[in-house]
């Protein structure tokens, strides 16, 4: 279940030394300035794009929303060269699903999130930790279920850097 996005993710943060959580805004941002993007935010748009080397998105209400998109996006600029302007409903809903995965993985780290399981009081709890939505916690459990129930997280526990 998103077993490469997951590896992806670790790399990334094994890459850059990433070890504190919540990511910082500004390190989600050196990220995707170090694939030559520029980042725009408009007010008025509801989707992020990324046209030519410039990725817009719209303005966040909080940080944890804006943590999100960038992880989202970032994942759109590395594998999707941006968001394609198709309207094959499939590809979109698979680029959507792998950028969500991303971003849940890269946030909330294979190994460090289901630590952090063992021992947080409630789902809030863990949304402060990684500074994320309850939302998107939620989701990361389910990939965690899933990666339990197929075995493949315990390929991934080994390969840890957490």
């Amino acid at each position: 279940m998103y077993i490469r996005l997951a590896q992806k993710a670790n790399a990334i943060l094994y890459h850059h030394k990433i070890k504190q959580f919540p990511i910082s805004l500004e390190l989600i941002e050196q990220l995707i300035y170090g694939e030559d993007i520029k980042i725009i935010i408009r007010e008025n748009l509801t989707h992020g794009c990324v046209i030519g080397n410039d990725l817009l998105i719209g303005k966040c209400e909080n940080k944890q929303e804006e943590r999100y998109k960038l992880s989202h996006e970032y994942l759109h600029i590395m594998e999707h060269c941006g968001n394609y302007f198709t309207k094959d409903k499939t590809v979109i809903a698979k680029n959507e699903a792998q950028a969500h995965a991303f971003a849940a993985y890269l946030l909330m780290p294979i190994g460090m999130f289901e630590e952090s399981l063992k021992y947080a009081v409630n789902d809030y709890q863990l949304a402060e930790e990684y500074g994320v939505s309850l939302k998107l916690v939620l989701y990361r459990k389910e990939l965690t279920k899933g990666l339990l129930e197929s075995g493949e997280y315990h390929f991934l526990k080994k390969v840890n850097f957490f």
